[in-house]
């Protein structure tokens, strides 16, 4: 890719590592693209959340902050969650103790989260 942009023919280590740094984000590009611009609206508010948090997020945390920005219901989150969890862009852990709780982390960087979402 580096050596393409820069209209070089030899390849080089560095190109190569830079590819290879890139690549970890392809999936995450291309799966932010597929859904609609509601669901990458939340998934930034989430970025965004996440950020400032810099713990674990709950189902209850990110509900009161994305509902905030737009009108959501619980239920509606809950299902936006679990579809982002079958798309690998985050990951619930159960945790033991009162009731269930889940929390959730984003699979991939908040900041490289956050500025897909918005372009």
């Amino acid at each position: 890719m580096a050596t393409e942009r820069d209209e070089r023919s030899p390849v080089t280590k560095e190109d190569g590592m830079i590819s290879f740094k890139d690549s970890g984000y392809v999936h995450m590009l291309a799966t932010i693209r597929a859904p609609g611009s509601e669901d990458r609206r939340i998934l930034g508010l989430i970025a965004g959340l996440s950020q400032m948090i810099l713990t674990f997020l709950t189902t209850g945390a990110i509900f009161e902050y994305v509902n905030i920005s737009m009108q959501i219901r619980y239920s509606g989150l809950s299902d936006k969650l679990r579809k982002f969890d079958s798309m690998r862009l985050i990951k619930f852990y159960l945790m033991v103790g009162n009731g269930r709780r889940r929390e959730i982390v984003l699979r991939y960087d908040p900041i490289t989260v956050a500025r897909a979402c918005l372009g």
